[in-house]
């Protein structure tokens, strides 16, 4: 019959059969008991037994028990020197030391018991800590009914410590030659850092943040766990170079165990094979292992994110794969797909190193997808699958760039001319409930010639919305409009100069040629083939942070020409802004009220190119209104359509419609004079 492996009884009701992880966890309470019990799965055990066996409590005692040859524990003292009888108005509410209230003069910081919240609040403390200290005070205080009407009295420093769960402060605690708990406690955290040890070694495959590593060792030995930067310390004594520790700017420290290569080699030539099926899963697993402790050991940089066009260079995707890898997955991929290999290989390393590593092309794809469909299900699947960031480092990557650039121009230089253009942002419009909606004005500015965009690293950083919102804030400067505004607007008389254009009848031959239908170029062609020179190149735009307001209110349009003007005095450029139709209006009366006239007296004001041509194709159907211009057009467009064409609403039909009436013209022209 079956008997626990544990007391050896035989109560069939009460056994059970032990798995692989009920075998690893009696193992490793094994080691921490120094005890030789090796426990297999398939074994029995009582369900009693493994409890009382595993519990870190029943460990400590029975540690703790050895420690003292099975005598109990009679070292233990009080931690507080006063033996005298306690006195509110005398003695330290915590320390029970002899105090004297200095009336706020500078000494150990006395300080005496002003309000009853204050008993409240140590009597919850006392009920979470459930130690030794807070036994006493917790003694001390139900004693009286009021604290204050006791004159109690404590020292600050006692305080601070007694809330942070933390000890006796030395100078109001038991003189060290009275003290004989000290070893006691130092077994304690050393048996706490030898779990800590024991459990890396059993775990050597995962990662893990120093601050869990801390938490862990704080539930073994409460307040005597180490501080964080101690116990790297000692973890770096101990596994020497066989323990990784990578640092990132704003997030915990990962730990990572490793197998050195000698190791690895040392451990399959002692391997013993039945057959060649056998040998050929080892060197396998061996190759593996080889490739995983090269790839811990690979260095890193997590302080900026890549550039786009460091994504674009295969050589620089490879170097970040340790050359056991690279070398592998040449083997089976070949030589010549360098952009496979590499992409393969970011893969294997991210899936090795989840927390320490961010692959580059992976975080590349994660941030091409998200601004080509916006879909956070694509993103997370294409991660669960290995192939990609998770879309919370997307998120991060973005807040981080938005965070860097706060309201700045990146890459402007001296000479480029930058116009900034305003209108109003809409978003999640379609809410059933209406709310989570969002409707203001959003800048960008576009710099011609444009610059190297994109070459300047992001750096890592964890921000949260509150650090965002301030970092990328334009301030609201409110407009008060004069009792009576009138826009009064004044034409300035142009000083034509008489220039020779050698191009002045391509226009009239474009027109005429326009109907023969034969393989000719269209305008933008003509102008093309006409051009000469260099292209000055493409415009840069820059997304700068947007007003949460709404964009027709007066006071954001003048507090969006403010900051635009702002702008142009930081870099040094004339500021141009352009607004659309309704807004153009509205800006145009703040600058012409005379109240900012000082403020805003250097801005060109424009409007924007659609609605400019809007205006026009509404001032040629109004001039030509009554001139048979909507009988013309009525016979190619219905009625209604010939209406928005007049008006200019219809800007596209609007454009045609006049074409076509032109090049009739012309037609009827042409006609007249060869006839």
């Amino acid at each position: 019959m079956d008997s626990c492996i544990i007391c050896g009884g035989t109560e069939a009701g009460c056994l059970l059969k032990l798995r692989e992880k009920g075998s690893r966890g009696i193992n490793i309470a094994s080691k921490k008991r120094r005890d030789t019990l090796n426990a297999i799965p398939g074994q029995s055990v009582h369900l009693d037994c493994r409890k009382n066996y595993t519990n870190p409590i029943r460990i400590n005692k029975y540690l703790k028990d050895s420690l003292n040859n099975g005598q109990p524990d009679d070292t233990s003292v009080k931690l507080l020197r006063s033996k005298d009888v306690f006195s509110f108005p005398d003695h330290c509410l915590f320390c029970g030391c002899q105090a004297k209230n200095n009336n706020l003069k500078r000494g150990n910081d006395v300080f005496p018991v002003r309000t009853h919240d204050f008993q409240a609040s140590i009597i919850d403390i006392c009920l979470e800590r459930q130690d030794e200290w807070s036994d006493t005070v917790y003694g001390r205080i139900q004693s009286v009914n009021d604290l204050h009407a006791a004159d109690a009295i404590y020292h600050q420093t006692c305080s601070v410590n007694f809330r942070t769960k933390k000890n006796v402060p030395s100078a109001f605690s038991t003189p060290s030659k009275e003290i004989k708990k000290g070893r006691r406690v130092d077994a304690k955290v050393q048996q706490a850092f030898e779990d800590i040890f024991i459990y890396l070694e059993d775990h050597e495959n995962d990662q893990h943040k120093l601050s869990d590593l801390v938490d862990r060792m704080g539930r073994l030995c409460g307040n005597e766990a180490y501080e964080p930067w101690y116990l790297k310390k000692k973890l770096q004594d101990r596994f020497g170079r066989d323990i990784i520790m990578t640092e990132s700017h704003g997030k915990s420290t990962i730990i990572t165990v490793r197998k050195a290569a000698e190791s690895i080699l040392h451990d399959f030539h002692k391997q013993k094979f039945k057959d060649a099926k056998e040998e050929e899963i080892s060197v396998i697993s061996t190759a593996a292992k080889l490739i995983k402790s090269k790839i811990q050991e690979l260095p890193t940089q997590n302080d900026f994110y890549p550039l786009p066009s460091e994504l674009e260079k295969c050589n620089y995707n490879i170097s970040h794969l340790p050359e056991h890898l690279s070398k592998f997955l040449q083997q089976i991929c070949g030589e010549r797909n360098d952009l496979r290999i590499a992409a393969i290989g970011q893969c294997i390393t991210q899936a090795t190193r989840p927390r320490s590593y961010t692959a580059p092309l992976q975080i590349g794809l994660g941030v091409q997808l998200h601004h080509h469909f916006a879909s956070r299900f694509l993103i997370d699947t294409l991660h669960n699958l290995g192939f990609c960031s998770s879309y919370s480092e997307v998120q991060r990557f973005e807040t981080s760039a938005a965070y860097s650039q706060g309201t700045d121009i990146p890459e402007y230089k001296p000479g480029q001319c930058v116009q900034f253009v305003a209108d109003n942002v809409d978003h999640n419009l379609r809410t059933i409930d209406g709310h989570n909606t969002f409707h203001g004005m959003g800048i960008i500015a576009g710099s011609t010639p444009g610059g190297d965009a994109g070459q300047t690293p992001v750096p890592k950083l964890n921000v949260v919305p509150s650090d965002l919102i301030l970092k990328g804030k334009i301030n609201i400067t409110y407009y008060k409009a004069p009792p009576k505004s009138s826009i009064k607007i004044v034409f300035p008389k142009l000083k034509l100069e008489k220039i020779e254009d050698s191009t002045k009848n391509l226009d009239m031959v474009a027109r005429i040629i326009w109907p023969l239908r034969a393989p000719t170029p269209s305008w933008s062609g003509l102008m093309h083939m006409c051009q000469t020179g260099q292209h000055p190149g493409k415009t840069t735009i820059t997304f700068l942070p947007m007003i949460d307001m709404d964009s027709s209110d007066m006071s954001c349009i003048y507090s969006t020409m403010v900051f635009i003007v702002n702008q142009a005095q930081k870099y040094g450029f004339t500021p141009i802004i352009t607004f659309d139709q309704p807004l153009y209006w509205k800006a145009l009366t703040i600058i012409n009220d005379g109240t900012t006239s000082n403020i805003l007296s250097t801005v060109i004001l424009r409007l924007g190119g659609f609605h400019a041509e809007m205006s026009f194709m509404g001032s040629i159907g109004h001039v030509m209104k009554n001139a048979g211009l909507k009988e013309v057009l009525e016979t190619v467009y219905a009625s209604n359509a010939v209406t928005h064409i007049l008006s200019g609403k219809s800007v596209a039909r609007a454009f045609r419609a006049h074409n076509l009436v032109e090049t009739a013209l012309h037609v009827l022209l042409v006609q007249k004079f060869l006839a």
